[in-house]
């Protein structure tokens, strides 16, 4: 129960950044425009391609992190034994032995958002 809420909080964390991207390029480019001399010149969907970038690439560096960690420590406790047919109709043998962890599949998830972001960071300036 708890890895589908938090799953679900991050998955609401991930939809929540790129509505803070785009209401952060449509509601201050002007007042960043007047700041900044090299944006004065720059649309606003390079703009949005940058922060979509920057925060894809920290995506894919914590999803790298995060999944490469939880790996790195998973040992497994056995060798699976299969004694002919009895253990393999083991289910419950055969489900202690696929589990995932929360962590490598939030680190999962954080590398296919960032992969994603800087696929459509790609994309809005073509």
């Amino acid at each position: 129960m708890k890895s589908k809420n938090y799953l679900f909080i991050l998955r609401l964390f991930i939809s929540a950044t790129i509505v803070f991207d785009v209401a952060f390029a449509n509601n201050y480019f002007p007042v960043l425009k007047d700041m900044f001399q090299l944006l004065r010149y720059k649309p606003i969907q390079y703009v949005l391609s940058d922060l979509l970038f920057i925060e894809g690439a920290m995506f894919l560096i914590v999803g790298i992190y995060i999944a490469g960690v939880d790996l790195s420590k998973m040992v497994v406790p056995g060798f699976f034994k299969a004694d002919y047919a009895k253990s393999i109709l083991n289910w419950k043998l055969l489900q202690r032995e696929t589990q995932k962890s929360p962590a490598l599949i939030s680190g999962l998830v954080l590398l296919g958002t960032g992969t994603i972001y800087i696929v459509v960071a790609i994309i809005i300036t073509l």
